[in-house]
């Protein structure tokens, strides 16, 4: 007689216990423990595991493919310069952001490389896809389309044909017949997660799972999910501004943290290859109260960005810190900063900074621009649009170098920005035409902004 062994398996982590648990010990999540029945292995699966172990190979008899390279020059950069067949990414955003439009535009142009093209569609009709692509000006004549969020009716279709580029819109509409839960839970998006990975790996087909994300702004559905794929991508923006942010936070394939940057039109996303051109318009801005440039660095690329920051009188006991697109920590650090070691009374204030364009970054460069913004404001005194400034802040007032401290400033010089207060440069060489202005602590920093002419 088969001895049946039970398990208890949280569906969030994957933590096994021996017995059911309210609250896993592993991620602290509270009522996610499934009963699991396992069995012995059966002759059949018992023949697969001999077959798979005589298909282990020596790793220089390994061929390695080439990357299918779309032309979309921002997509191409964020997974690491093409597409690998067999490799599976995760995209995930919140609605509305441009999602599935992305996704019609890449296969787009994998369609003219020419590859054969599955979208799975488990959210919308073939009519509603036709129809959106028509709009964006699409020639997707060669798409198949394959309407149905059913899993055991996806693998049929991927095992009827040869697919090289697959898109799932979305992963939490897939569900399996052998699972009597709805779609969108954790067991489902699991099943169904790593049967199509399989599935995929098998074929060499690229994978590419449209996600959804929760309210916190994390990706919907078991951090397992995440493990299992190649990469992983978030599609961010401001809905009321038109620019997106195609951002790597995982990639087995390319650089992590690596963006690109599209701006919604009424025909679909459209390439910014120099998005600081397009936020910052240097002949036409004025100096300003408390507003300054800093040079940040997302991936490998330099994004000039204007910080501004605004000190105003607090009708309350204690004033507030407000940030948009700057972590609020790092806001609060840099005001104690100021307070203590210039003596800027700001407890009796309110401080408000922001980054333009509804750009986010946690970039440490960002501190000293963030403190000159703050003396500007305070004591109303303007800063020049051709000014800018990059350094990490110390709790002891010290300015410290930041990464890539040479390519920043060139990219400054290239913009045509005409000073910059920084650390000490390592190489003790500045770009032509850029003033560099060393400071080893913020009380230098502030006593030299306040002294400099303003022209």
């Amino acid at each position: 007689m088969v001895r049946l062994k039970k398990q208890y398996v949280c569906q969030n982590c994957g933590y096994v216990a021996t017995k059911w648990l309210g609250r896993c010990p592993a991620c602290q999540t509270w009522d996610a423990f499934e009963e699991v029945v396992s069995t012995p292995p059966t002759k059949a699966e018992t023949a697969a595991a001999e077959a798979a172990r005589a298909a282990v190979q020596r790793l220089d008899q390994v061929t390695t493919a080439a990357r299918w390279v779309s032309g979309l020059g921002e997509w191409d950069r964020v997974i690491g310069g093409g597409l690998l067949p067999g490799s599976v990414y995760l995209i995930g955003g919140d609605p509305g952001i441009g999602k599935s439009t992305l996704m019609l535009q890449v296969l787009d142009r994998y369609l003219a490389l020419p590859l054969s093209c599955l979208y799975v569609a488990g959210e919308e009709s073939a009519e509603q896809i036709r129809q959106r692509a028509e709009r964006l000006g699409l020639n997707l004549q060669d798409l198949l389309v394959f309407p149905d969020a059913c899993l055991e009716d996806v693998l049929a279709v991927l095992d009827s044909g040869r697919f090289d580029v697959v898109v799932v819109d979305s992963i939490q509409m897939m569900y399996t017949r052998n699972w009597p839960s709805p779609p969108g839970t954790v067991r489902q998006i699991r099943e169904c997660g790593l049967a199509l990975i399989q599935r995929a790996k098998q074929n060499k087909m690229a994978l590419l799972f449209v996600g959804h994300v929760t309210k916190e702004g994390f990706l919907a559905g078991p951090k397992l999910l995440e493990h299992m794929v190649d990469g992983v991508l978030y599609f961010e923006g401001d809905r009321y501004y038109s620019f997106r942010i195609l951002r790597a936070v995982k990639n087995r394939f390319g650089p992590v943290q690596e963006v690109g940057i599209f701006e919604m039109t009424e025909q679909g996303l459209r390439e910014v290859p120099n998005p600081s051109l397009m936020w910052l318009d240097m002949e036409a801005l004025q100096a300003r109260v408390g507003a300054v440039l800093c040079p940040i660095m997302e991936g490998a690329r330099t994004l000039i960005i204007e910080v501004q920051a605004l000190v105003a009188p607090t009708v309350y006991a204690a004033g507030r810190r407000t940030a948009l697109g700057i972590d609020l920590g790092r806001l609060h650090i840099v005001s104690a900063i100021l307070e203590r070691r210039l003596g800027y009374p700001l407890s009796r204030f309110d401080v408000y900074a922001k980054l333009t364009a509804g750009f986010q970054s946690r970039d440490p460069a960002l501190d000293l621009a963030v403190a000159l913004a703050m003396a500007s404001s305070y004591g109303n005194r303007p800063v020049p649009v051709r000014w800018a400034a990059m350094g990490e802040l110390a709790l002891t007032g010290e300015v410290r170098p930041v990464p890539y401290m040479e390519q920043r400033l060139q990219a400054l010089a290239r913009l045509g920005v005409e000073t910059c207060f920084t650390a000490p440069l390592p190489s003790g060489r500045a770009p032509a035409g850029l003033r560099v202005l060393s400071v080893r602590r913020v009380e230098e920093a502030i006593e030299r902004f306040e002294g400099l002419e303003v022209g």
